[in-house]
C-alpha cells in the first residue's frame, strides 16, 4: 500500500503535474495544490482508498496548530465524532510551494523546517513526506536539491522525496529526489 501511495505521488508529479504546468493549468499555489489532488484521485482509486480506509485532505490541521497542505490518511469509520477525530494513522504528508522566480527562497526554507519538525515528531512511523516545490527561477542541474547534504543523510534518510520543478536553459525541468528507497525506477528522475 505504502509504496502505491508512493508511486502515485511520484508520477503525479514528475507527469501530470509537469504537465499541467506547461499547459498553463498552474497559476500559483492552490492551483497547484487543487491539481496534485486531482491527480492523487485519479490515480488512487476509489475503491483503493475505501479498501484501504484512506482519505486524501487538503489543508489539514494538526493537533499542534500546524497545516498540511495535502495528507493521505487512514480513518476508522464512527459516527459518533467529527471526521477529523476519525483519523487514526498518517501514510504521506505533503507541503507544497509554487513561486515566482524573483521571490526569495525563504518560503521553501520554512517548508523544509516545518517538514523537519514533522519527522521528528513523527505521527507515524509508517509515514512518508514528500516536499513539492516549483520555483520559476534557473538552477543548474547538479544543484537540485533543497536539502544539504547533511540533512539528505539523516532526518530525510528513509523518509522523504523532494519533488521539484525549475528552469534550465529556460526550459522547465520536474525532479525526483528521493529518499526513501520506495520506486526506485523514479527516483532521481529529471523530465
Amino acid at each position: 500500500m505504502h509504496v502505491t501511495i508512493d508511486r502515485a505521488i511520484k508520477e503525479a508529479w514528475l507527469f501530470n503535474i509537469k504537465s499541467d504546468y506547461s499547459s498553463n493549468f498552474l497559476l500559483l499555489e492552490d492551483s497547484l495544490k487543487n491539481a496534485f489532488y486531482y491527480h492523487l484521485r485519479s490515480k488512487l482509486t476509489d475503491a483503493f482508498l475505501k479498501e484501504n480506509k484512506l482519505r486524501i485532505y487538503t489543508e489539514l490541521y494538526t493537533g499542534y496548530g500546524e497545516r498540511i497542505d495535502i495528507a493521505i490518511v487512514r480513518i476508522e469509520d464512527s459516527k459518533d465524532v467529527h471526521l477529523r477525530e476519525q483519523i487514526t494513522e498518517y501514510l504521506a504528508v505533503i507541503e507544497l510551494k509554487h513561486k515566482g522566480g524573483t521571490v526569495p527562497i525563504n518560503p521553501f526554507l520554512d517548508d523544509i523546517d516545518k517538514m523537519k519538525m514533522y519527522l521528528k515528531r513523527k505521527d507515524s512511523n509508517q509515514c512518508q513526506y514528500y516536499l513539492g516545490f516549483i520555483h520559476e527561477a534557473e538552477y543548474d542541474l547538479e544543484e537540485t536539491s533543497w536539502l544539504k547534504p547533511k540533512q539528505q543523510k539523516t532526518w530525510a534518510k528513509g523518509n522523504l522525496t523532494e519533488l521539484s520543478g525549475f528552469y534550465n536553459e529556460d526550459k522547465i525541468v520536474f525532479t525526483n529526489l528521493s529518499y526513501n528507497d520506495m520506486n526506485e525506477d523514479l527516483n532521481n528522475l529529471r523530465v
